[in-house]
């Protein structure tokens, strides 16, 4: 039993998720373009409005060290020259942009350091201790031409001797392998005359000058030990100022997918990216010199790696939150007070090359009543267009729906009563009552469509004291053809009355005849 039941609830699911779509909706090359430009247009604007946390870091070069701040960054414009968009059979979208630029404003803020470091006594001793052994000290005598003679302070033993005779051809090899070098006959000579020191101390005093009416020159602070101690200098220097960055030559490739939740929402989704920086030019406003090039020079590695590993990421967070808004919409649109429509997928969108269909469920309920309506949905195709920008296909279902939707509402049911009035003239006013009996049928045809409707007419007499008297019932059955058209980009219809009949059902005031 139990496995008839899962049976059963299996072909009832199959059969649910191949229903046929009450509405299509087809997005063709066109469309899509048009939406690129829009998107890209108000993705611009946001962009422009967009607010951006500080950031510090710290770049170092040598013995030059760099640390950072850079607030109030402003992005003053942006452009996308080159973009375009695609389907891509099966997968989704695909997104280019291609040679983005953008204008950058921000206040930047530096301290320097200049790190100088000589450990000159700890490096010959580091040398000499590896020939250190049998408690012997080597003291430095002299110095001459690189050569060094090494004496012994006290008596050692045979394995001091060993490692003192060790240091000295070592130091012999160091002094032979330099010399070696220092006699090594030359490829290329040059001479520089007194003329040419003279050229040479006028050109570079005249830009000494300059660069020193622009340096700023911090406070000293250091460490020295005479001898062959060590020197140990931290130079230091501080900086501010308004800055400008040019950013150009930027790519970026994208591709979405658009599944389908289990709740009938389109979902959209970042399959893959790939950015690719391109030039970066920044301008310290009213700042130049030896340090502000340094820090220009290494200020643009971090651009650069903020936007090769952040703009997919960013990309990323903006499409989740479009999935989130997509996700959140009520997939049951009122139409009015009386009626809903439900324009969730029917199934995942059918991406092609150069267009994408989207079918819907297309089944309109009364409002406040979700019970399904008494008709199964027949199959149906868009023709093989993609001249226009998007595409709109309602099949005989949707209709049928709206016709049983209504119906229930009793939208139908019609009372006319001060304007008969006018027209009476019986002693008493009299009052209209129109209502449909059955569910109107509506039928699609090649360039318009039919309705066809029964119901009645009740004629009421109302009475001195307001109250009603029924007079006579009359059955209706009319049939009438309803064209679309478009003018001057305005969706306009024209009705046609093809039929209408009417035939006496009851009477309170004696048989008559009518016809009609």
């Amino acid at each position: 039993m139990l496995k008839t039941w899962y049976s059963f609830l299996l072909c009832w699911l199959s059969l649910r998720l191949e229903a046929n779509p009450g509405l299509k909706v087809r997005i063709t090359q066109k469309g899509l373009d048009y939406g690129r430009r829009t998107g890209m247009e108000l993705l611009k604007q946001a962009v422009l409005k967009e607010t951006f946390p500080s950031w510090s870091g710290q770049e170092s070069f040598s013995i030059v060290k760099v640390n950072y701040v850079i607030s109030r960054i402003r992005i003053n414009a942006v452009d996308f020259p080159e973009t375009s968009a695609s389907f891509i059979p099966g997968t989704g979208i695909s997104l280019s942009v291609a040679h983005a630029s953008a204008t950058i404003s921000a206040d930047w803020r530096m301290n320097t350091w200049l790190l100088l470091q000589f450990s000159l006594l700890h490096s010959t001793l580091g040398i000499s201790e590896r020939f250190t052994c049998c408690r012997r000290q080597v003291k430095v005598e002299n110095q001459l031409s690189g050569m060094q003679r090494v004496r012994d302070d006290e008596e050692r033993g045979e394995c001091g001797k060993k490692q003192v005779e060790e240091y000295r051809r070592y130091l012999w090899g160091k002094q032979s392998l330099l010399s070696a070098q220092l006699n090594a006959n030359p490829g290329l000579k040059v001479r520089i005359t007194q003329k040419g020191l003279e050229y040479a101390k006028e050109v570079g005093l005249e830009i000494l000058k300059q660069n020193m009416g622009k340096e700023h020159f911090p406070d000293l602070s250091g460490y020295e030990k005479f001898g062959l101690g060590n020197v140990k200098y931290n130079i230091s220097s501080k900086d501010s100022g308004r800055s400008t960055v040019y950013i150009s030559k930027v790519f970026v490739t994208a591709i979405f997918s658009i599944p389908l939740d289990n709740m009938g929402h389109t979902s959209i989704s970042l399959t893959s990216c790939r950015t690719t920086s391109g030039d970066i030019d920044i301008k310290l406003n009213g700042k130049s010199g030896f340090l502000h090039n340094f820090f220009i020079k290494y200020l643009k590695k971090p651009i650069h790696r903020s936007l090769v590993t952040n703009s997919c990421p960013n990309i990323r967070s903006g499409i989740q939150l479009i999935d989130e808004d997509l996700q959140s919409l009520n997939v049951l649109m009122p139409i009015d007070d009386l009626a809903k429509v439900d324009y969730s997928l029917n199934s995942s969108p059918a991406v092609f090359r150069p267009f994408i269909d989207l079918d819907l469920k297309g089944i309109v309920y009364p409002a406040g009543n979700h019970t399904g309506p008494p008709y199964v949905a027949a199959p149906f195709i868009i023709p093989d267009q993609s001249d226009s920008m998007l595409y709109l296909a309602f099949s005989e279902y949707f209709f049928q729906t709206s016709s049983f939707a209504y119906y229930t509402a009793r939208a139908f049911d019609i009372t006319i009563a001060e304007e008969v009035a006018k027209y009476s003239v019986t002693p008493y006013p009299v009052m209209l009552k129109l209502m449909a009996t059955e569910i109107p049928v509506i039928s699609l045809e090649q360039d318009s469509f039919t309705v066809e409707i029964q119901g009645s007419m009740e004629v009421f007499a109302v009475l001195p004291d307001s109250t009603t008297q029924s007079l006579f019932t009359m059955n209706v059955a009319a049939n009438t053809s309803i064209a679309l058209n478009i003018f001057d980009q305005k969706l306009m219809g024209s009705l046609c009355l093809n039929r209408l009949q009417f035939s006496l059902a009851h009477s309170n005031v004696g048989f008559f005849e009518v016809s009609g």
